[in-house]
């Protein structure tokens, strides 16, 4: 795992599973008794290198060691947006203050 994040609610969990030369998986648990997974959406064929979730929960920012990042909606645990800029490791992104 690569990342785990709580929504600001702390009604959910986010984490990043990944594995090196694998694909990359967003998981959303309740937090309730067990975390059960509410759902898991499939963010890339590379290995995340993090993940960052925006100030209102309403996104989640994924960067890969691919040189890719993707952004997903936290509540329809769909894929918004696809990019890749270089071939190089994503380390570090964010989200631009409201």
């Amino acid at each position: 795992m690569k990342g785990c994040r709580f929504s600001p609610d702390s009604a959910y969990i986010y984490t990043l599973s990944t594995m090196n030369r694998k694909p990359s998986y967003i998981n959303k648990y309740e937090v309730l008794e067990g975390f059960p997974v509410i759902d898991t959406v499939k963010v890339h064929l590379d290995a995340g290198t993090g993940m960052k979730l925006s100030s209102n929960g309403s996104q989640l920012l994924v960067q890969t060691n691919g040189g890719a990042y993707s952004v997903v909606d936290t509540a329809k645990m769909e894929v918004l947006a696809k990019e890749k800029r270089h071939n190089l490791p994503v380390t570090s992104a964010a989200f631009l203050e409201d």
